[in-house]
């Protein structure tokens, strides 16, 4: 099935104020959770870069944390374009950890392969020498699961 463009127009007009999870969904197998705050734009935009043929979306409430329900979601059925998030590789984890950094305002320069080979205690050390935190916060960011990382990425803004 394709998916419907006027339905997205009419999201559009109908919700332009609100907050949304969707789900998209490639014969009937649930691909990608996200959030989003424009819904119209973010699922017509993955038009070009995900294989889906259906959406849905889920209105919430703007007291509630957007990003504890995504997280728990993507945790709980994890889709497959969503891999990242829940995967627990060391590749995925060291690019959710930089990512956290960078979105906190620290200059980290692109992941090496000799980033990849580090053990924690070489990650703690990189990390001391480039960024100015406590020893005891970089260790307890070295030994979240990549999950967590994402969560506490989630609600960090940048400093700048």
């Amino acid at each position: 099935m394709d998916i419907d463009i006027q339905i997205l127009k009419r999201i559009k007009i109908n919700n332009i104020q609100k907050r949304w999870i969707y789900y998209l969904f490639s014969k009937w197998e649930l691909v990608y959770i996200w959030q989003s705050e424009n819904i119209y734009t973010r699922i017509f935009n993955h038009l070009n870069d995900k294989e889906f043929d259906e959406f849905s979306y889920v209105e919430i409430d703007k007291n509630i944390w957007l990003d504890d329900i995504e997280m728990s979601e993507i945790i709980k059925y994890k889709p497959k374009y969503n891999k990242f998030i829940y995967e627990e590789n060391s590749k995925n984890k060291l690019k959710c950890m930089f990512n956290l950094f960078r979105r906190m305002g620290y200059s980290l320069p692109n992941i090496n392969k000799n980033i990849y080979n580090m053990n924690k205690e070489e990650l703690i050390d990189y990390f001391r020498w480039k960024i100015k935190m406590s020893d005891d916060d970089i260790r307890y960011i070295v030994n979240l699961k990549t999950t967590e990382i994402n969560m506490l990425r989630n609600k960090v803004w940048p400093i700048m």
